[in-house]
C-alpha cells in the first residue's frame, strides 16, 4: 500500500466518531483511537500500560486465557459489557471484537458502540411494565384482549378473583365460552367486539349470575400502522357504587334530571328551528325578491324569463325545505305507515336524490312486539336528522342503515361513506350540526349514542334504546 494511503487509513481510524481499540494475545491494550481516549478520559500513555480486565467490568485476569480462546476460535465475538471511565464512572457498550494475525502475531481489533441510553431505555421500560403489573395487580378492574375472532389473548386484573374464573381457564377461549359462565345476558360482549372490530367504542353494564355489577368498556385494538388487530375491553366491579346509587338517588331527582333534558332538547330543537327556517326559507325567498326586483327594472324579456325559472327554481326548493321541517317537527305518517316503511321511502328518496347507493336491513323478526311509539318517534327523529346530514354535507356513494333488536333493546346502526368531519371541531358547535339534538333524544329514552367520524373515512352512528 502506498505510504501516503497507509497514513490516511491510520488518521481516519484514529479520528472516526466509532471508538476503537486493538489489543493483544496477552490483553495489553496496545491502540485506542481519539473518539474512544476522550470518551475513557484516560492519558494515552496510561491506557498503553493497561490490560482489557482493568478497564472491562465483566472480563478478569483469570478468565482471560479461555476468552482469548474463544475469540480466536470463532474469529469475532459480539457482546455487551460495562467499561470504567478514569474517573471511575461507568458506561454501557456493545464490543465487536475482530480476530487476526499480523507478521506472524495475533491480535484483536474491537469495535465499540455507547449503548449506555439504550439500556437506560431498556431500563425504563422494565420499571413501567413492573408499574405497570402493580397497578393491574391493584385496582379493581379487569382487562381483556381479544383477536378478531373473539378469541381471549389476555386477562389480567385486580378485579378477576370476583368473578371466581380463573385466567388460565379463560385465555385461549372464545367470548361465548367465557362469558356464559359469568353474565347472563353474555351476547352483549360479543355486540360490542363485532362494533369494536367496525372500529367503534361500546360501553355498557352487565350483571353477573352472582349479582356483581360491571361497567364494560370495548374499543378498537390497533396495531403500530394503526390497523384494528382486535378489542380491548376494561370491567370495573361497580357493584357497591350501584348499590349506593340505588339507595341515594330519589324518584324526584330522576324526574328532574329527565324534565332538564326535556327542555334542553326542546330548546335545541328551537334553535335548529330558528336557523332553518333563516337558511332554508327566509334567505332563498330574499334571494327570490331581489330576482323579482331585477325584473321590474328590465325591459330584457329574454333576461326576464331566465330571472322568473331562478324564482321558480327558488320557491319550489323553498317549499320542499318547509315540507322537511314540517315532517321533523312532527312525522304524522309515523302512525299511518310504521316506522320501517317510513324508513324504507325516505332512502328510497335520498338514494335518488343523492344520488347514492342505500342499503336497509331490517333484522326485525314477525315474533318481535310493536315498538312503543315513543321508542318509534326518537329512532325516527334519530333516522331522519342523520339523513338530512347525509344529504347536506356527506357526499355519500353509499348509505348502510341496519335495525335490530335484541329482547327488550333497539338497535339503530347508520354508516355512510361519504367526507366525514373532525369529530372534536364540529362537536364544539353541536347545537348547529344536530349532533347533540340526536343524543339528547336516545338518552331521554335511557339509551346510548355513539357517533364516529374522520374526514375522508365517512360517519358511522349507533344507538340503543
Amino acid at each position: 500500500m502506498p505510504i501516503g494511503d497507509s497514513m490516511l487509513m491510520h488518521y481516519a481510524i484514529a479520528n472516526t466518531t466509532d471508538l476503537i481499540w486493538m489489543y493483544n494475545e496477552k490483553g495489553q491494550i496496545l491502540f485506542v483511537n481519539n473518539t474512544l481516549l476522550k470518551c475513557l478520559e484516560y492519558k494515552r500513555n496510561d491506557i498503553y500500560m493497561m490490560h482489557i480486565w482493568e478497564i472491562c467490568q465483566e472480563i478478569s485476569h483469570d478468565s482471560w486465557s479461555s476468552r482469548w480462546s474463544e475469540i480466536k476460535q470463532k474469529g469475532r465475538m459480539i457482546g455487551e459489557y460495562t467499561l470504567t471511565k478514569h474517573t471511575k464512572q461507568t458506561i454501557k457498550v456493545e464490543i465487536a471484537d475482530n480476530y487476526f494475525v499480523y507478521y506472524k502475531k495475533e491480535y484483536a481489533l474491537g469495535i465499540i458502540r455507547n449503548i449506555s441510553n439504550r439500556v437506560k431505555l431498556e431500563q425504563e421500560l422494565i420499571d413501567k411494565k413492573n408499574w405497570l403489573q402493580l397497578l393491574l395487580d391493584q385496582i379493581p378492574c379487569i382487562i381483556h384482549t381479544f383477536d378478531k375472532d373473539g378469541t381471549h389473548l389476555y386477562r389480567e386484573g385486580a378485579g378477576i378473583k370476583s368473578t371466581g374464573v380463573d385466567s388460565s381457564f379463560v385465555v385461549g377461549k372464545k367470548i361465548e365460552e367465557y362469558d356464559s359462565l359469568i353474565f347472563p345476558k353474555y351476547r352483549y360482549n360479543r355486540y360490542a367486539i363485532d362494533n369494536a372490530i367496525r372500529g367503534l367504542q361500546t360501553s355498557y353494564e352487565l350483571t353477573t349470575y352472582n349479582g356483581l355489577t360491571f361497567y364494560i368498556v370495548f374499543s378498537p385494538w390497533y396495531d403500530v400502522n394503526n390497523n384494528i388487530i382486535g378489542a380491548i375491553s376494561i370491567s370495573l366491579d361497580v357493584t357497591q357504587q350501584r348499590q349506593a346509587e340505588k339507595l341515594n338517588i330519589a324518584k324526584e331527582q330522576r324526574i328532574r334530571d329527565l324534565a332538564q333534558a326535556y327542555i334542553n332538547a326542546q330548546d335545541v330543537e328551537r334553535e335548529w328551528l330558528t336557523l332553518e327556517v333563516h337558511d332554508m326559507i327566509i334567505q332563498p325567498l330574499s334571494a327570490a325578491f331581489k330576482i323579482i326586483e331585477s325584473i321590474r327594472v328590465s325591459d330584457n324579456i329574454e333576461k326576464n324569463q331566465e330571472y322568473l325559472n331562478k324564482v321558480e327554481s327558488a320557491v319550489k326548493d323553498t317549499i320542499k325545505q318547509a315540507r322537511n321541517i314540517m315532517k321533523r317537527i312532527y312525522p304524522s305518517t309515523l302512525k299511518r305507515f310504521g316506522l320501517i316503511r317510513l324508513m324504507h321511502e325516505e332512502l328510497d328518496i335520498l338514494s335518488n336524490e343523492m344520488p347514492c347507493k342505500t342499503i336497509f336491513e331490517n333484522l326485525f323478526t314477525e315474533g318481535d312486539k310493536e315498538l312503543p311509539y315513543t321508542t318509534q318517534t326518537t329512532l325516527y327523529r334519530v333516522f331522519h336528522e342523520a339523513l338530512l346530514n347525509i344529504r347536506k354535507y356527506s357526499r355519500a356513494a353509499n348509505v348502510y342503515v341496519k335495525i335490530q333488536r335484541y329482547q327488550e333493546q333497539c338497535y339503530l346502526e347508520i354508516f355512510d361513506d361519504g367526507v366525514g368531519f373532525d369529530l372534536e371541531t364540529v362537536s364544539q358547535k353541536a347545537e348547529l350540526s344536530g349532533i347533540q339534538g340526536m343524543k339528547q333524544r336516545t338518552e331521554i329514552m335511557g339509551g346510548s349514542f355513539t357517533i364516529q367520524s374522520e374526514i375522508n373515512k365517512g360517519t358511522k352512528i349507533w344507538i340503543a334504546v
